[in-house]
């Protein structure tokens, strides 16, 4: 309600709440509040996806967390410099070994 008083955009402030659930170990929530980010782009964006994607390979769910880490890594820009390209990687390839 305040970003609508303030005329604000949303999606990050709900990106922003993501990260900060990813540092509380709140895992669900974080997803919670990526997804909603992303549905307030009609385009996504692929910050949002690489959060979502880290918060449910750390729940353990491998198959989401490798699908929407995919979809960060095909959005992100080339090249993708640190920390996203060194964290992505990493947590793709665990999701690569949990899945095989």
């Amino acid at each position: 309600r305040w970003a609508e008083k303030q005329k604000r955009e949303k999606a990050p402030i709900y990106a922003e709440m993501g990260w900060l659930y990813i540092d509380w170990k709140k895992y669900q929530k974080a997803i919670e509040a990526f997804d909603k980010a992303n549905r307030e782009r009609e385009d996504g964006h692929w910050v949002n996806y690489w959060g979502m994607g880290k918060a449910y390979t750390l729940l353990g769910d491998s198959e989401r967390g490798f699908s929407t880490l995919s979809k960060a890594m095909n959005a992100a820009p080339k090249p993708l410099r640190p920390p996203a390209s060194e964290e992505l990687q990493e947590l793709l390839r665990q999701c690569r070994g949990a899945l095989e």
